[in-house]
């Protein structure tokens, strides 16, 4: 399987735009498809930099309903007019910050013939499986209390992880693990039997205050360690937080900015 991040908040190629969100282009188990669509166009643009076709996708997934992940959804609708779109029943509700700011979607894209609601545990196609709402509570962000949904603290029932078997290989795909993604690694233990072979995925490593509580960051390269993963962070990680954990945990772990492809 390969992934090609389109966007991310960095950048090491200048012919590419970066911004604060997140994009893959993932060919795996037979299928090309979208995971994550950044907060504009700026995803589509760095595709046809890359020498990606839209054309190709076969369906996306949206990951949560923040628009740093579904802002460029109105562009994957007109690129991708025949491919279905997976995400959670909730995705589409009113999210703000502390602020009462609006970081949702756009809410008229709701009629889109091409929107698949999933469930909590679902296969999309053979080998790729959408899972949300892991039980655990481990390690998940402070910033989370920051975050609403429908003027209530955020349960991040809108948000979902992939996984992808091919080959015997088992690779955990998400967007920002509100969730914790410690929780997700079990949750895909659970449900696969073991741990994945890799995750992809920033860890929304911020705190109320901006940046990342270092213990936080400790603890979670400790725990992250005694599991069997090779990681690749991203987005939300933020460089501070990428910093720390690369000093902690070695080569187990992997910063992938926009324009950067892995093969797995």
């Amino acid at each position: 399987m390969q992934v090609t991040v389109l966007l991310e908040n960095t950048s090491r190629d200048p012919r590419l735009k970066s911004a604060h969100g997140l994009s893959l282009w993932i060919e795996a188990a037979g299928k090309k498809l979208l995971f994550d669509f950044g907060p504009g166009a700026q995803f589509a643009e760095n595709a046809k930099i890359l020498g990606l076709s839209l054309g190709q996708i076969e369906f996306g997934v949206l990951s949560h309903g923040h628009y740093v992940h579904g802002g460029g959804l109105d562009v994957f609708f007109r690129r991708c007019p025949s491919a279905p779109l997976y995400l959670r029943p909730q995705a589409f509700r009113k999210h703000q910050n502390q602020d009462r700011k609006d970081i949702g979607l756009d809410a008229e894209l709701q009629t889109r013939p091409q929107l698949r609601y999933t469930r909590e545990d679902e296969e999309i196609a053979p080998g790729l499986r959408l899972i949300s709402m892991p039980p655990g509570q481990e390690l998940i962000a402070p910033d989370n209390t920051r975050l609403l949904q429908d003027g209530q603290p955020d349960a991040f029932d809108h948000e979902q992880s992939l996984l992808v078997e091919e080959a015997g290989k088992l690779v955990l795909i998400g967007g920002c693990a509100h969730r914790g993604i410690v929780n997700y690694l079990e949750q895909t233990r659970r449900a696969a039997g073991r741990y994945p072979d890799a995750a992809i995925s920033g860890f929304h490593l911020a705190s109320p205050g901006g940046e990342p509580q270092e213990a936080q960051v400790r603890a979670l390269a400790r725990r992250l360690l005694e599991l069997p993963t090779r990681y690749y962070t991203c987005h939300c990680t933020g460089l501070t937080g990428w910093n720390l954990l690369r000093e902690l945990m070695g080569d187990r772990i992997s910063y992938l900015g926009t324009g950067d492809t892995i093969t797995l």
